[in-house]
């Protein structure tokens, strides 16, 4: 079985891995506008979760614990000194998909979890869906579940829209009146903040770079972006090197924008700030939570969910 399969239109080719369902390449006017590595091996050996599909739950669970109607659960705490992050050790992102539709412009990938893998209660099934459509690349989550469990999937693309550099020259505009403040764990803590004033305040477009160094606390914990937004509407990229321009829509609540800020540091040729991720999903830690848009997936119930990165100059 091939490890790779590529899908294409006449605007866009992905290349999609089956390990960890992962967007490999993908190919806008010649420009390879995510970060990637040219075998599988090197996504075994190095972190950063580049491109990969990631769960079940995206985003990190403080110390690893959360409850469902009054009964506790405990995942790995996989992320040194923090708790849990990104789906736990052997996550989403490190399983073999197995592709069960393929076509010239699309692919759909399927999992099956098994209840009490990494500590998640109940069997599921999931699947996601890429598929080109004119200019947008659109990535479809499916899922059902036999329990009550917790479920907030996610692509983690690091995005760079000129093809190289760094991309804090990337100008950023984000419709979010609110961010996720979080404590030096990257758990969040109290309501969510108004960005007025502050350099979360992406409404009107800016580079990345601006503001970054600037000495707020939020940006000192995270070393740079690391933060949730409470979106109101679409995220949209641009790079000023090649004039190509990225606008993310989604039906989930919020949008993860992280700077790449440790990208040097998972083991790939990457360095700091090479790429940006704009993980849309449920706010960090939302099991815990019970004022945040909630993530809870019934036994018997399905989860659907479709994010869309549309390219154009």
């Amino acid at each position: 079985m091939d490890t790779k399969i590529v899908i294409k239109n006449t605007v866009l080719v992905a290349h999609v891995l089956l390990y960890g369902a992962t967007l490999q390449k993908l190919i806008y006017k010649d420009t390879n506008v995510v970060l990637g590595y040219e075998t599988e091996a090197e996504y075994r050996k190095n972190g950063g979760y580049l491109g990969a599909t990631v769960g079940r739950y995206a985003n990190r669970i403080a110390c690893g614990r959360f409850e469902i109607d009054g009964r506790e659960y405990n995942v790995g705490c996989n992320e040194k000194g923090r708790g849990h992050i990104h789906g736990g050790v052997v996550g989403m992102d490190k399983r073999i998909f197995t592709p069960v539709e393929v076509r010239h412009d699309s692919v759909k990938l399927a999992l099956r979890l098994t209840d009490g893998e990494e500590g998640y209660p109940g069997n599921m099934n999931v699947t996601v869906t890429y598929s080109l459509r004119g200019s947008a690349l659109c990535i479809a989550y499916d899922a059902d579940s036999d329990a009550d469990t917790v479920f907030n999937p996610t692509n983690h693309s690091y995005f760079n829209l000129s093809g190289g550099g760094t991309i804090l020259d990337h100008e950023l505009m984000i419709e979010a009146d609110e961010f996720i403040p979080v404590d030096e764990k990257l758990i969040p803590f109290g309501k969510p903040e108004c960005v007025d004033g502050t350099p979360f305040d992406f409404r009107k477009s800016k580079s990345v770079g601006r503001d970054i160094n600037s000495s707020h606390p939020q940006l000192e914990i995270c070393g740079g972006y690391d933060h949730t937004f409470v979106l109101s509407g679409k995220a949209r990229l641009f790079s000023p090197v090649t004039g190509i321009s990225m606008s993310c829509t989604t039906d989930m609540p919020g949008i993860q924008i992280y700077s790449g800020n440790f990208l040097q540091e998972t083991g790939g040729y990457y360095g700091r700030n090479s790429g940006i991720a704009m993980e849309t999903g449920f706010y960090p830690d939302t099991p815990n939570h019970p004022a945040f848009p909630q993530c809870t997936l019934r036994g018997g119930s399905t989860f659907r969910s479709v994010t869309e990165y549309r390219f154009g100059e």
